[in-house]
């Protein structure tokens, strides 16, 4: 896709779908640099800081979407959300080992490979935007009735391959899936792709029985990671990531979405990943050679995820991951 680069005089690019206010824009000039997709971009900020919503400048069509995902790594077997990265330091991993137990981290990091479910019985899922399918293979592998869902073709039979699990293509609004049939739907890392956040939710919703979960996560813009690496930051990913979600936004989303008492909260679990991925950037190091990373960025990413873990004591909504748990109501009998 072919984008249009020409930046705003004012900094000012249009109007946040949240809550309406004008937005500012936070960075400009913008390029792909890990897929290559030609042209430039900015990303705009909500001014107004009850909601600080973000979002790409310009935006993406639907119909130019899929050229975005060409050479995607859900295309590849054994692909996650992020690239393979290099093995840490041994002495760094046993000198900090101890503070995973003591902060909790280790219960969060299971937390998060389990997408919030340990404490529903297996039933039925649905992973939205399933990519590859890994996480479909762990939910088989706990008993759970794992289904898939991607738009992208190339995923979508890597999935079904790698699998063997039902894997459904195509948008959420156009598949026959049944209307409150699932204990819980999942996404990881999706929301911030769609082209109408608030729309996508609700149809989401509808496939929840009732005492069934959706749960979502995204990259938290209001993260600490975001304020150290900037434009570095991993979880820009112009032109793919259309929206920039923190707590604040993302509950009030949930609510026009009709998702009421939804949970919203950070998470540091993947904060490593996160900066790892970000020094790659910084430094220009391809995400097909992770091994090219030095030695001091493998360390000082492993340090900042201790740090992330004690500063979220402090200042719990700063991880670099944003989760939002939504309960579906129990119908009345």
């Amino acid at each position: 896709m072919k984008a249009d680069s020409r930046q705003s005089d004012s900094g000012k690019s249009g109007n946040c779908s949240i809550c309406g206010s004008i937005g500012v824009d936070v960075y400009r000039g913008l390029k792909d640099r890990l897929f290559g997709t030609p042209g430039e971009w900015r990303i705009t900020q909500c001014s107004n800081e009850a909601c600080a919503l973000g979002w790409l400048s310009p935006g993406v069509t639907k119909d130019s979407l899929a050229s975005l995902y060409v050479d995607y790594y859900t295309h590849k077997e054994d692909a996650s959300e992020f690239a393979a990265l290099p093995e840490q330091s041994t002495y760094a991993e046993k000198f900090l080992g101890g503070l995973r137990i003591i902060s909790g981290f280790e219960n969060a990091k299971k937390e998060a490979g389990l997408m919030y479910l340990s404490d529903l019985k297996a039933g039925r899922v649905l992973d939205i935007g399933c990519g590859s399918g890994m996480r479909l293979s762990l939910f088989g592998e706990l008993g759970w009735s794992a289904e898939g869902q991607d738009v992208d073709v190339a995923a979508v039979e890597n999935a079904r391959v790698s699998t063997g699990l039902p894997v459904h293509l195509g948008e959420i609004e156009t598949l026959e899936l049944e209307p409150g049939g699932y204990d819980a739907v999942v996404m990881n890392h999706v929301l911030e792709h769609v082209l109408d956040p608030a729309v996508f939710l609700s149809q989401c919703k509808q496939l929840v029985r009732p005492g069934g979960k959706l749960v979502v996560v995204v990259p938290n813009f209001s993260g600490s990671g975001r304020a150290i690496f900037g434009p570095d930051w991993r979880g820009l990913e112009p032109p793919r990531h259309l929206f920039h979600f923190s707590p604040r936004n993302l509950r009030k989303l949930a609510s026009l979405a009709g998702l009421y008492d939804a949970k919203v909260f950070s998470s540091v679990a993947n904060a490593e990943v996160f900066a790892l991925s970000s020094y790659m950037l910084r430094q220009g190091v391809p995400m097909t050679k992770p091994q090219s990373l030095g030695k001091t960025a493998r360390v000082l990413s492993l340090l900042w995820q201790y740090i992330s873990v004690l500063e979220s004591w402090v200042r719990p909504e700063r991880g670099d991951e944003c989760v939002m748990i939504w309960t579906a109501p129990e119908t009345d009998d």
